[in-house]
C-alpha cells in the first residue's frame, strides 16, 4: 500500500524514502532531517494518506504556532503548548493507541517539552515521528535532544532543496546551514559571483538599496520583504516604507498612534506580533491570529483610538 501510494505521487527519491520510513516500520518513534525548502511538509502529505488508509489517525504539533499553521495545510495540527496543556491539566489524552503523531520543527523543543511529549505519547501507547533541522532553528530553553537523536545512522535525510530553484542559491544555502560543513565565507563569494548578493559601502547605502528593491516589487506579484536584524533599523524602514505608500497613494496621510515608534493610516500592511485564539475566523475557530499573520488596516478613529484591520489568512 505504502509502495502505491509513493508510485501514483511525485515525490523525490528523499521524500519517497521519508514515507517509506515513517510508514513502514513498528518502532514507536522515528526522525528525519528535513531541510528547509526540501519539501517535507509535501512529503508528509503522501504518509498521511498512507496512515490514514491502514486505519491510523494522524495529528500534528510544532513549537511555533506559525509552523503548526504551514503543517496544518497537510495534517490537522495544534500547537505543542495547547496539546501538553490539554493532557496535563485537564488529564485528558489527546493521542491514542492508534494515533500518529507528527512533530515538526522539532530542533525547536526544549528537552523538557520533549520529555512532556515522549511521556504523553508513552502513555497513550501513539507513535511519534520528528522531523526538524538540527542545523537550523534551536530551542530556545535547554534543548538539544533532537540534534542527538539525528546523529543516529538510521536518521533519514531529506537534504535536496526543491524551493530554492538557482544552484547557486541552493549550494550557498547549504553552506549557510550551519553544521560541521558550514562556510559562510564561501557562501557570499558564491551569491556575489552570481549577482545575487550586493555589497554597499555604507549602512545608509546597504538600507537605501533594500528600499528600493523592496519598493521595486511592490508592483509586482512576488512580494520581497525586508528584513533587519536591529530594532532601529527596522523602524527607520518601516517609516520609509511607509512614506513612500502615502506618497504614492497606497496610505492615508492621516494616521494613528499605535506605539512611540509606529504609526497607521489607511491602507497599511501589517503583521500580528502575538497568538490570540479569542480573535479567530466566525466559521472557523482553528483560524486564529498567530505570531506572523498579515492584514491591511481598513479604518481608523482616532476619536475612539483604534484601528480596524482586515487579516489575511494563509
Amino acid at each position: 500500500m505504502i509502495e502505491q501510494t509513493i508510485l501514483d505521487s511525485t515525490l523525490s527519491g528523499e521524500q519517497a524514502e521519508l514515507v517509506r520510513q515513517f510508514c513502514g516500520t513498528p518502532r514507536q518513534a522515528r526522525w528525519a532531517i528535513g531541510v528547509a525548502g526540501a519539501g517535507k511538509t509535501f512529503a508528509l502529505k503522501y504518509a498521511r494518506q498512507a496512515w490514514e488508509t491502514a486505519g491510523w489517525r494522524v495529528l500534528g504539533t510544532a513549537v511555533s504556532a506559525r509552523a503548526t499553521g504551514e503543517l496544518s495545510d497537510s495534517i490537522p495540527a495544534e500547537t505543542l503548548a495547547r496539546m501538553l496543556t490539554i493532557y496535563e491539566e485537564s488529564m485528558r489524552n489527546p493521542l491514542d493507541a492508534r494515533t500518529v503523531l507528527v512533530v515538526d520543527e522539532a530542533g525547536t523543543l526544549s528537552d523538557a517539552d520533549m520529555a512532556r511529549l515522549i511521556h504523553m505519547a508513552t502513555d497513550a501507547g501513539a507513535v511519534v515521528r520528528f522531523v526538524g533541522d538540527p542545523a537550523q532553528h534551536g530551542s530556545v530553553n535547554a534543548g538539544g535532544l533532537f540534534t542527538a537523536m539525528c546523529t543516529s545512522p538510521d536518521t533519514v535525510k531529506v537534504m535536496t532543496a526543491r524551493r530554492v530553484q538557482h544552484d547557486t542559491d541552493r549550494a550557498a544555502a547549504e553552506l549557510l546551514r550551519g553544521d560541521q560543513h558550514a562556510d559562510p565565507k564561501a557562501a557570499l563569494e558564491q551569491l556575489a559571483e552570481a549577482g545575487h548578493l550586493i555589497v554597499a559601502d555604507t549602512a545608509k547605502d546597504a538600507y537605501t538599496a533594500v528600499l528600493a528593491r523592496w519598493w521595486e516589487h511592490q508592483h509586482t506579484d512576488t512580494p520581497h520583504p525586508m528584513i533587519e536584524d536591529t530594532n532601529t533599523a527596522r523602524i527607520g524602514l518601516n517609516l520609509a516604507a511607509q512614506r513612500l505608500r502615502q506618497l504614492a497613494g497606497h496610505v492615508s496621510t492621516e494616521t494613528i498612534i499605535g506605539a512611540p515608534d509606529r504609526q497607521f493610516g489607511v491602507g497599511d500592511q501589517v503583521i500580528a506580533r502575538i497568538n490570540n485564539r479569542e480573535a479567530h475566523h466566525p466559521d472557523n475557530p482553528k483560524q486564529f491570529v498567530v505570531n506572523g499573520t498579515p492584514g491591511v488596516v481598513t479604518a481608523i478613529d482616532p476619536d475612539a483610538d483604534t484601528i480596524t484591520v482586515c487579516l489575511l489568512y494563509t
